[in-house]
């Protein structure tokens, strides 16, 4: 069982999918863990696989999420996304405020919650909307008033009311090459050499893993996370400039 495991968190993550199985078949009922990010559902999926147990899902409350909820469901149960225990909380406020999705997670995180029960934040101007499971939906509730310095009514809200969310800004660059110390370099305006600390010391991630070679290539799809400063995902690698340099468009998350 030791060829799933990164990191002592993967050991974690494997003992309660391992758990979550077990009270499935045991109660004959649904059970789930999570959410996840895209590290850990590669993690479950592969230890599943090596379990020979397909019956489970991962749904994070809207096509296509970035952190999901395993699901393990008895054999020849309907595997729904409304069994789900998943809600949608919106966060509305003056819309000259300009509010992060580090803003969001800071002040979820600072009420003592924990980061597995918060899923995808959607940031937008003067509404925002935020994905927790059910059982601590009522606890944000009552006790968010502020998101940072910014007042904040919190209320559940349908999932089919959710309101169109551009959730990211675009940006192009060019880089030398796709080395990872390249990427954080450019992007995040650090030099070089920081830029490689910063690496080396663990706090920027490739795809939910953190990566500590500075050489790392970067690919096309592939999400990079800088810890403090925020996410982005490369959209697109292109051709080369007349000087040699390497043209890409990366999302980056509000």
């Amino acid at each position: 069982m030791n060829d799933f495991f990164q990191n002592a968190d993967d050991g974690i993550l494997i003992a309660k999918i391992r758990d979550c199985k077990r009270l499935c078949d045991t109660r004959s009922s649904p059970c789930f863990v999570g959410f996840l990010n895209e590290h850990e559902v590669t993690t479950t999926v592969a230890y599943l696989k090596h379990m020979d147990f397909y019956n489970y899902k991962f749904f994070g409350g809207r096509e296509n999420s970035d952190r999901v909820v395993f699901g393990a469901f008895p054999k020849g149960e309907d595997m729904a996304d409304y069994m789900f225990p998943i809600s949608v909380l919106s966060f509305t406020y003056k819309p000259q405020y300009t509010l992060s999705h580090r803003d969001f997670l800071g002040a979820l995180m600072g009420l003592g919650i924990k980061r597995d029960v918060v899923g995808d934040i959607l940031v937008n101007d003067g509404k925002s909307y935020v994905f927790v499971k059910d059982d601590v939906k009522e606890y944000i509730i009552a006790q968010t008033e502020k998101i940072g310095s910014v007042g904040v009514t919190v209320c559940e809200c349908a999932f089919e009311d959710i309101q169109a969310v551009q959730n990211f800004f675009e940006h192009d660059y060019t880089v030398a090459s796709m080395r990872l110390d390249n990427i954080v370099s450019t992007v995040w305006g650090q030099s070089r050499d920081k830029s490689a600390k910063l690496i080396k010391s663990g706090l920027v991630a490739v795809n939910s893993v953190a990566i500590t070679s500075v050489s790392c290539i970067i690919k096309q799809g592939d999400k990079v996370a800088l810890r403090g400063k925020g996410k982005i995902i490369i959209s697109n690698v292109g051709g080369l400039t007349k000087k040699g340099r390497q043209k890409l468009t990366i999302k980056q998350y509000r």
